[in-house]
């Protein structure tokens, strides 16, 4: 009996689904304690009459307990031999969850906010030496210089980051978001056996599906800028890991993707469509980008009567959907799939865009009859 769990331990497949269930269990137990301790001290994310979707006080920090559940139940599993810089990681990781409990308890002004992922994203580049070294074909462009590597896998970590902590705005939407993506690479790293990045994929994936038993409407706590930057930080890392670790594919090579750049993107299309959407919009206005406003996807589907869970459930099936579509074209040129992307991603959310607009025309123009 003895012989047959220690054996089982030593399955790195078990081991992964352990992963998932033990950030799940962890995630599940912490969440009553973190409601308890922010409805003592008062820390809750008050509604407001326009950008904000819930109507009364909820409590926030619940990306403590995603934090915990992912830092333990990685650092109880992770193999160090076939990720070296863990070490580099954790740090950044740490540094990315205090920067955002800080932020929910206190408010973080954006420049220092914007500091904190820059240092992470140091950590992670320099010292761990993790970083996008060429676009693998997209637009016929290859291998980077080492500073334009540098400079430009640092913006995509930062973007990433954001991409989270903009699309966090209706209740199970950033969770369900990141869980659908944590999953994606989590296959593909048991597939081709980078067993540490499979860890990470699936703690991250339990402890926001833990999160998601009291964040899906109506929700019992946020998980705030805490949740939302850990998420984009850790998909940021698989992301990367996963373009450079499939040029060299050696280990199980039918898992080789040629789209490798687009492929990423799509796992993790809905935010950041969604983020570069925004931006484009509000620049063509002559407004700042991070100016508030009511242009985000789950604005746009509130505003067309979906409730909180409905969205959230539609954007999972949009996100699944995207995935499983680069999936099966993971074979094209990454040019041609990113084109394809922008097709299934980005034209249907300027549909939504016009919709509502038109909706609340036609509401405006009753209003003054």
């Amino acid at each position: 009996m003895y012989i047959a769990f220690r054996e089982l331990f030593n399955n790195y497949i078990f081991l992964s689904a352990f992963a998932f269930a033990l950030a799940f269990a962890i995630a599940v137990i912490a969440i009553p304690a973190v409601i308890r301790v922010a409805e003592l001290k008062h820390l809750f994310d008050e509604p407001d009459d326009h950008r904000k979707t819930h109507v009364k006080k909820t409590p926030t920090l619940g990306g403590i307990a995603i934090f915990a559940g992912l830092i333990i139940s990685f650092c109880l599993l992770k193999d160090f031999q076939n990720l070296i810089d863990v070490k580099y990681l954790v740090p950044a990781l740490t540094i990315i969850f205090f920067a955002g409990v800080k932020d929910d308890i206190l408010v973080l002004t954006p420049l220092k906010k914007l500091l904190a992922q820059f240092v992470c994203a140091f950590l992670i580049v320099f010292l761990g030496n993790i970083k996008i070294n060429s676009f693998y074909g997209m637009f016929g462009l290859q291998e980077m210089p080492g500073w334009v590597a540098v400079v430009f896998t640092m913006l995509a970590i930062i973007t990433i980051i954001n991409c989270y902590n903009l699309i966090d705005g209706a209740d199970g939407l950033a969770g369900s978001q990141g869980l659908v993506s944590a999953l994606a690479f989590g296959v593909w790293f048991v597939q081709t056996e980078h067993w540490s990045l499979a860890f990470l994929s699936f703690a991250l994936a339990g402890s926001l599906f833990g999160f998601l038993f009291f964040n899906w409407q109506p929700a019992k706590i946020f998980m705030g800028d805490t949740g939302a930057m850990v998420i984009g930080f850790v998909l940021s890392v698989l992301a990367i890991h996963f373009i450079e670790l499939n040029k060299a594919l050696t280990i199980a090579p039918q898992y080789w993707v040629h789209a490798s750049t687009s492929v990423a993107i799509g796992v993790m299309a809905i935010p950041i469509f969604d983020m570069l959407r925004v931006f484009a919009l509000r620049i063509m206005k002559r407004q700042k980008p991070f100016h508030p406003d009511r242009t985000h996807l789950h604005h746009l589907l509130i505003d067309l009567g979906f409730s909180h869970r409905k969205l959230s459930t539609v954007l999972f099936v949009w996100s699944l959907t995207v995935i499983l579509v680069c999936s099966a074209l993971r074979d094209y040129k990454s040019s041609t799939l990113l084109f394809i992307l922008i097709g299934i991603v980005f034209i249907p959310s300027m549909i939504l865009l016009k919709l509502r607009n038109n909706k609340v025309a036609k509401s405006q123009s009753k209003s003054r009859n």
